[in-house]
């Protein structure tokens, strides 16, 4: 059985990658501000040290997630 709706939806959002640097440079912002910027990471599958290489990538899921709190 195929999933639908909302369940459906996030499962072809999981399907896209956001580069690692975008949510590098939004943590970075956050941290300038004077912010606690280890609050973004919470619960995520990935750390600030994954997004220290160049090449990494991030479920545009996670992503959404990491934004909003930010």
């Amino acid at each position: 059985m195929s999933a639908s709706g909302p369940d459906k939806e996030r499962q072809m959002l999981g399907l896209f990658l956001v580069p690692g640097a975008y949510l590098r440079v939004l943590a970075e912002t956050v941290r300038q501000l004077g912010y606690n910027d280890r609050l973004l990471y919470e619960g995520l599958e990935f750390s600030p040290d994954d997004l220290k290489s160049n090449d990494s990538r991030v479920f545009v899921t996670d992503a959404i997630i990491m934004a909003k709190r930010a």
